[in-house]
């Protein structure tokens, strides 16, 4: 496993666009034009969300779930919002755990060596995906390492972004569809 990730970890990286989203190699190395100037952030109750909202029926294998230091429901910066994040735990053959956000931002950082960011099709829409650095993906390791992947849905308001951790690839790729076909406009 050791081996896997440090010879992922020396490839070269991600940075740039893909389907009009920017994903840096690391939050430090996003350009300055695109981070938000945020005063004061709230977490506000769902019923505020707006144009952020997500109708979904998620896999019952899926439980909403809270996580420290997460902001779960529509986010506010400085009285506006610009977000809603929902936090799941997932209980298959390995605990792990889901995080759906919609957001007015256009990026998402990601240290991702860059023969793993593709572009795919979900519920009809194109998408990014972040394949994870495992061969075979989730369904090979319930290890932490290497078991992060990511569905980026480009909208006309900023992106939805599928992020997990531990969840096979099967319930990855439902979950882009049932997300994708959810959010079509």
């Amino acid at each position: 496993m050791d081996a896997i990730i440090a010879a992922d970890k020396a490839k070269p990286r991600f940075h740039g666009e893909i389907l009009g989203l920017f994903i840096p190699s690391s939050w430090d190395a996003l350009p300055p034009d695109y981070r938000l100037n945020c005063g004061n952030y709230e977490t506000l109750p769902y019923d505020r969300a707006g144009q952020f909202n997500l109708t979904a029926a998620l896999p019952p294998q899926f439980a909403a779930t809270e996580k420290a230091g997460f902001r779960a429901g529509a986010v506010a910066c400085d009285g506006r919002v610009i977000a809603a994040n929902w936090a799941y735990s997932f209980h298959g053959s390995c605990a792990g755990e889901l995080i759906i956000s919609r957001k007015e931002s256009r990026y998402f950082a990601a240290d991702v060596a860059a023969d793993r960011v593709k572009t795919i099709e979900v519920g009809g829409r194109q998408a990014v995906y972040v394949e994870p650095v495992l061969p075979g993906g989730f369904d090979s390791s319930c290890s932490e390492l290497g078991a992060s992947s990511y569905i980026a849905i480009p909208e006309p308001f900023g992106v939805t972004l599928i992020e997990v951790n531990n969840v096979p690839t099967k319930e990855l790729s439902d979950l882009g569809r049932i997300v994708g076909e959810a959010t079509k406009q």
